[in-house]
């Protein structure tokens, strides 16, 4: 069985691009075939490489349409987001960025840990951590820890990706952490950053209070 799985992944079709891997992910979905995600996850706990890198892409897919398939396996991508493969660390951090949508308490839990793995990895990583935490400001007992986190991190953001988190950070906090938010962007204003950039900042200010 474990066969059937693989000989559908791009690895072993010796492709490059990620199609295979999709259209495994949707058939997976679509069937609930639970038995044969868990055979992705074992296949990502104990694969190749290759097929690891594969495995990843396969479960963030079914996680974006059903999170509730792939919550099962969250302490695996918890375990894989700590990997010296950069990949695998922004995968696992994918897969965990849908898990937040559904299961908000084990990620609040691990969140220093799930924080630590994104500041060390990529831009990607860094988005996903964002990401996560603007799921868990929709969940009432990690509200003020997340939003909190959320401001921290726009003092900190890489400036190219600044705006971007200012204006998405925008939509998901309530009001009471609006005045922690105005003053982040504006200790932000006066660092070198492209008038394009510095517009979208002034603009998210605009919006405020």
């Amino acid at each position: 069985m474990t066969d059937t799985i693989l000989a559908q992944m791009s690895h072993s079709m010796e492709r490059r691009d990620e199609e295979p891997n999709i259209i495994l992910a949707h058939k997976l979905t679509q069937e609930e075939d639970i038995k044969s995600i868990d055979l992705v996850a074992d296949i990502l706990e104990k694969g190749s490489r290759p097929a690891q890198k594969d495995a990843i892409k396969v479960l963030y897919e079914i996680g974006r349409a059903a999170p509730v398939l792939i919550a099962p396996y969250t302490e695996l991508f918890l375990q894989k987001m700590q990997s010296n493969n950069n990949r695998i660390v922004w995968g696992a951090l994918s897969a965990l960025a849908e898990i937040s949508k559904v299961e908000g308490k084990i990620i609040a839990a691990n969140l220093d840990a799930i924080l630590s793995a994104a500041d060390v990895g990529s831009v990607i990583a860094k988005d996903k951590a964002i990401e996560i935490l603007m799921h868990l400001t929709s969940k009432p007992k990690s509200v003020n820890m997340a939003a909190n986190h959320l401001v921290l991190r726009l003092k900190t953001a890489a400036v190219n990706q600044l705006p971007m988190y200012a204006e998405r950070i925008h939509s998901c906090l309530d009001d009471e952490f609006l005045p922690a938010f105005k003053t982040a962007i504006l200790s932000r204003l006066n660092e070198n950053m492209p008038d394009s950039k510095r517009r979208r900042l002034q603009k998210v200010l605009g919006k405020l209070p």
